[in-house]
Protein backbone atom coordinates (compact mmCIF):
# COMPACT_ATOMS: atom_id res chain seq x y z
CA UNK A 1 0.00 0.00 0.00
CA UNK A 2 2.87 2.38 0.68
CA UNK A 3 3.86 2.60 -3.00
CA UNK A 4 0.21 3.11 -4.03
CA UNK A 5 -0.12 5.88 -1.46
CA UNK A 6 3.09 7.49 -2.65
CA UNK A 7 1.81 7.48 -6.25
CA UNK A 8 -1.47 9.01 -5.14
CA UNK A 9 0.33 11.71 -3.13
CA UNK A 10 2.46 12.56 -6.19
CA UNK A 11 -0.70 12.79 -8.30
CA UNK A 12 -2.31 15.05 -5.71
CA UNK A 13 0.65 17.40 -5.41
CA UNK A 14 1.07 17.61 -9.18
CA UNK A 15 -2.59 18.47 -9.78
CA UNK A 16 -3.19 22.01 -11.10
CA UNK A 17 -5.34 22.91 -8.07
CA UNK A 18 -2.69 21.89 -5.53
CA UNK A 19 0.01 23.64 -7.54
CA UNK A 20 -2.08 26.81 -7.82
CA UNK A 21 -2.52 26.89 -4.04
CA UNK A 22 1.02 25.65 -3.35
CA UNK A 23 -0.52 22.85 -1.26
CA UNK A 24 1.83 20.20 0.13
CA UNK A 25 0.87 16.80 1.49
CA UNK A 26 3.24 16.55 4.44
CA UNK A 27 2.13 13.29 6.02
CA UNK A 28 -0.50 10.64 5.38
CA UNK A 29 -0.79 7.75 7.80
CA UNK A 30 -3.50 5.41 8.98
CA UNK A 31 -6.03 7.64 10.76
CA UNK A 32 -3.96 10.85 10.50
CA UNK A 33 -2.87 13.38 7.90
CA UNK A 34 -1.22 16.81 7.66
CA UNK A 35 -1.22 19.24 4.74
CA UNK A 36 0.09 22.77 4.38
CA UNK A 37 0.07 25.79 2.12
CA UNK A 38 2.90 28.29 2.04
CA UNK A 39 1.03 31.58 1.93
CA UNK A 40 2.04 34.10 -0.71
CA UNK A 41 0.37 36.98 -2.57
CA UNK A 42 -1.81 34.58 -4.63
CA UNK A 43 -3.71 33.65 -1.46
CA UNK A 44 -4.44 37.18 -0.24
CA UNK A 45 -7.72 38.92 -0.97
CA UNK A 46 -8.24 42.68 -1.20
CA UNK A 47 -8.55 43.17 2.60
CA UNK A 48 -5.04 41.74 2.99
CA UNK A 49 -6.13 38.50 4.64
CA UNK A 50 -5.98 34.92 3.39
CA UNK A 51 -8.98 34.22 1.16
CA UNK A 52 -11.55 31.85 2.69
CA UNK A 53 -11.41 29.60 -0.37
CA UNK A 54 -7.77 28.80 0.41
CA UNK A 55 -8.66 27.75 3.95
CA UNK A 56 -11.69 25.77 2.74
CA UNK A 57 -9.64 23.96 0.09
CA UNK A 58 -7.04 22.98 2.65
CA UNK A 59 -9.72 21.78 5.10
CA UNK A 60 -11.45 19.74 2.38
CA UNK A 61 -8.19 18.19 1.23
CA UNK A 62 -6.89 17.31 4.70
CA UNK A 63 -10.14 15.44 5.44
CA UNK A 64 -9.96 13.49 2.18
CA UNK A 65 -6.33 12.47 2.75
CA UNK A 66 -7.12 11.31 6.30
CA UNK A 67 -9.79 9.02 4.88
CA UNK A 68 -7.51 7.78 2.07
CA UNK A 69 -4.83 6.96 4.62
CA UNK A 70 -7.20 4.88 6.71
CA UNK A 71 -9.25 2.95 4.16
CA UNK A 72 -6.43 1.39 2.12
CA UNK A 73 -7.29 3.61 -0.87
CA UNK A 74 -10.40 1.53 -1.60
CA UNK A 75 -12.79 4.31 -2.51
CA UNK A 76 -13.06 7.53 -4.44
CA UNK A 77 -14.12 10.41 -2.24
CA UNK A 78 -16.21 13.47 -3.00
CA UNK A 79 -17.21 16.13 -0.52
CA UNK A 80 -20.98 16.45 -0.52
CA UNK A 81 -21.30 19.15 2.11
CA UNK A 82 -18.83 21.19 4.09
CA UNK A 83 -19.34 23.93 6.67
CA UNK A 84 -16.63 26.21 7.99
CA UNK A 85 -17.13 28.85 10.66
CA UNK A 86 -14.48 31.51 10.14
CA UNK A 87 -13.81 32.95 13.59
CA UNK A 88 -11.18 35.52 12.65
CA UNK A 89 -9.14 36.41 9.57
CA UNK A 90 -5.71 35.01 8.89
CA UNK A 91 -3.43 37.98 8.30
CA UNK A 92 -1.23 38.12 5.22
CA UNK A 93 1.93 38.11 7.35
CA UNK A 94 1.48 34.44 8.22
CA UNK A 95 3.77 32.43 6.00
CA UNK A 96 2.44 28.89 6.53
CA UNK A 97 -1.08 27.55 6.87
CA UNK A 98 -1.08 23.98 8.19
CA UNK A 99 -3.99 21.70 9.02
CA UNK A 100 -3.97 18.23 10.42
CA UNK A 101 -6.72 15.83 11.39
CA UNK A 102 -7.44 12.29 12.37
CA UNK A 103 -10.25 9.93 11.51
CA UNK A 104 -11.46 10.13 15.12
CA UNK A 105 -11.76 13.91 14.85
CA UNK A 106 -13.71 13.60 11.60
CA UNK A 107 -16.17 11.09 13.10
CA UNK A 108 -17.36 13.65 15.61
CA UNK A 109 -17.97 16.44 13.09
Amino acid sequence: MQSELKKLINLGESSPHYQLLNMKIEEVMKDYTRLSIKIDKRHIQFLKTVHGEVIASLADSVAVWAIYGSNNLKSTLVTIEMKIDFLKPIKSGNSLLRLETSIEALKFL
